[in-house]
């Protein structure tokens, strides 16, 4: 469990849930941890379901900026500091180069949200040994149009462990969206063939970015998770900052943070998200 603030306001977030946001500055408030070492931490699985049994013992969410094509983000982390609550929620907001597209904004998606169940894929040549389901994670519209973004999932052999949606079927034509593609397979295995016939095999934990036509998912296992993320045309309308400007946006970090603590470790590991050497 996770707990958050965007513009003030506090969410509260667990496995599953998505989301994103338009702004500079945003905050982690608390987090729940486990007291096992960091090496048995990092073996724990990961998943997007919300299972319980399957999440193991830690914590770990995913995240992703998107900036102008010609910008590598910077972002400043920070860990347990004290922070001037009167003017943080809103900094981000109301900042000269907060600059996001029109339309663009907070979204948060549970994962047992109607629009968030999983639907049968059909008509794709996606092999597996049992039915794909694809979850749409609603990023498009509040994005502004940058990204789109889409969970490709398989259930365990045998067992039904994905919230599914008998309603409808799922709109496949998403998988050909983004003129730049990324995939990051969360849980499982997939396989993936690019525009000369070669194969390309991922686990847990591995990435492919690729120009949008250039690559295919061709092949999934078992109990697989599959995030999929396509970047749009409309990153090519955001603003370039100058060198000026980003030096601007990296200093916000020092305008609202007043002191700086050391947290105290505990005696049987570290909290998972704690920054340390």
């Amino acid at each position: 469990m996770f707990t958050f603030d965007y513009d003030g306001r506090i969410y509260y977030v667990g496995p599953g849930s998505v989301m994103l946001q338009s702004a500079i500055v945003h905050r982690q408030l608390f987090y729940t941890w486990s007291g096992l070492s960091t090496e048995e931490n990092l073996k724990t699985p990961q998943t997007v379901v919300p299972d319980a049994m399957s999440m193991g013992y830690s914590g770990k969410f995913l995240e992703a900026f998107i900036t102008d094509p010609t910008t590598f983000p910077n972002p400043t982390v920070v860990g347990p500091d004290q922070i001037n609550e009167a003017e943080t929620p809103r900094v981000a907001w109301s900042h000269s180069l907060h600059d996001r597209p029109a339309a663009a904004g907070f979204w948060l998606q549970e994962p047992l949200e109607l629009g968030a169940l999983y639907k049968p894929a059909i008509g794709t040549n996606i092999t597996s040994a049992g039915p794909v389901y694809i979850r749409d994670i609603g990023i498009e519209v509040p994005s502004g149009h940058l990204t789109t973004g889409h969970i490709i999932a398989t259930d365990p052999h045998g067992k039904s462990l994905l919230p599914k949606s008998a309603s409808a079927s799922a709109d496949i034509s998403c998988l050909d969206k983004g003129e730049v593609v990324i995939y990051r397979v969360i849980r499982g295995t997939a396989e993936f063939r690019d525009s000369a016939g070669k194969v390309i095999e991922l686990a847990a934990g591995d990435t492919v970015t690729a120009g949008g036509k250039s690559i295919k998912l061709t092949a999934i296992g078992e109990n697989t998770q599959v995030l999929r993320m396509g970047l749009l045309k409309g990153m090519d309308s955001l603003r370039s900052w100058t060198p000026t400007q980003r030096d601007e946006i990296d200093g916000l970090a020092g305008q609202i943070i007043t002191r700086k603590d050391v947290r105290p470790l505990r005696t049987e590991g570290k909290p998972v998200g704690y920054l340390y050497e």
